[in-house]
């Protein structure tokens, strides 16, 4: 009994540091993002009746000296934040004392445009300095793309480790029985761990009833064994199960840039990041719908896996969320900061006003929607949970 309360203990302490870290992140990572929008506000004297983070209820809330305009607020729910600027309500009578010139309406297009992208900017260059300071650390190998050796390392408790692979083994074939026979012609040989992680990943279940046994052929200590192991297609979570297996990290030599080559170095990691994230979206829009979509129960949750694995690991998490939630702004909905761009520069070049009114209400219906589609994908992801 006393161990059971002991191990019960352990995991609510654990979930708890989980959950202050993966607050931080998103608090962190929204308070960069409104203070793209606060500070070119401020630059183009934009009236600011409040820069907020959180939702809800304030827990907090004080104008300063040095800014007897704006009201700064610290609201109870982490999960959002915003700016609050003249001509942004549709509510007239929050503006009535303000000057016209004041307000964001009001102020020439390009001005406009720039207070609305300085958030997503905002975002991408802090995701920039994570990688910087991950690049100086040591994180990256030199090579990006280098060709690693098909020795694995095996994540505890996993398909692939209760069934009898162990971390350090070389993988030398593998013969799949079931789903995706097709994938190599009888057996597959691999001459990189790349080839072996690439063939797992498209031999992967995706439907109700596929099911795999699969045959390794390894090499270990000097001797050849067979390791058998099966997978199917996970109903609760709906999704392939995972064997657990990755590239053994000890052939992975950190790479330490000097002060001035990290800079290169890491925008060379951003750039390659960008241009897989780019084939991501695409393969969302081109057939595989909302799977690969996730709310913020699934980002806590890959957030608390990836806490484990260190500070280094989780610091590259956080600069991952920070450029999909730059490029997640950018798409022109309304209620994002991509449609209020579109607009700034549709005034720009046709030298025609939008009517600020219609503007709002249209955009309070993206957010109304935005909002509910993000309940019914954190709906889901509870209900993947159990």
């Amino acid at each position: 009994m006393g161990f059971k309360i002991k191990k019960l203990g352990g995991f609510i302490l654990t979930f708890i540091v989980n959950l202050l870290l993966f607050i931080a992140a998103l608090s962190v990572l929204i308070f960069i993002h409104e203070l793209g929008h606060f500070i070119f506000a401020k630059i183009f004297k934009v009236y600011c009746h409040e820069f907020s983070i959180g939702m809800g209820p304030a827990i907090f809330k004080k104008k300063f000296k040095w800014d007897k305009e704006t009201t700064y607020c610290i609201r109870m729910f982490p999960i959002g934040g915003f700016v609050s600027m003249a001509g942004e309500s549709v509510d007239e009578k929050k503006d009535k004392n303000i000057g016209v010139n004041r307000s964001i309406n009001s102020i020439q297009a390009w001005k406009r445009a720039i207070i609305i992208i300085a958030g997503v900017v905002f975002n991408f260059i802090f995701a920039y300095i994570l990688i910087l300071s991950l690049s100086w650390s040591g994180f990256f190998p030199k090579d990006l793309h280098a060709e690693y050796e098909p020795y694995v390392f095996v994540q505890e408790d996993s398909i692939a480790h209760l069934a009898g692979l162990e971390s350090g083994d070389k993988i030398i074939s593998l013969d799949i029985s079931g789903f995706r026979e097709e994938l190599c012609e009888e057996t597959c040989y691999f001459q990189t761990a790349n080839q072996l992680i690439n063939t797992l990943n498209e031999a992967l279940p995706i439907s109700q009833g596929d099911n795999q046994t699969l045959d390794f052929q390894i090499s270990r200590d000097g001797e050849f064994l067979t390791i058998e192991m099966q997978r199917e297609f996970d109903v609760e979570s709906q999704k392939g199960q995972l064997l657990g297996i990755g590239i053994d990290p000890n052939q992975i030599e950190p790479y330490y840039p000097s002060f001035f080559n990290g800079f290169v170095f890491a925008g060379e990691v951003y750039f390659d990041f960008l241009k897989q994230m780019i084939g991501a979206i695409g393969a969302i829009f081109s057939g595989s719908g909302l799977d690969g979509v996730g709310g913020p129960v699934q980002i806590f949750e890959v957030s608390s896996q990836v806490a484990a694995l260190g500070v280094a690991s989780y610091v590259w998490f956080v600069a991952i969320i920070s450029i999909n939630l730059a490029f997640f702004n950018l798409l022109p909905i309304p209620g994002l900061d991509g449609s209020r761009f579109f607009v700034s520069i549709f005034e720009l070049i046709s030298r025609k006003k939008v009517n600020p009114k219609v503007e709002g209400y249209i955009n309070a219906v993206g957010i109304l929607f935005l909002l509910s589609f993000m309940i019914l994908i954190t709906i889901r992801d509870v209900v993947n949970l159990f």
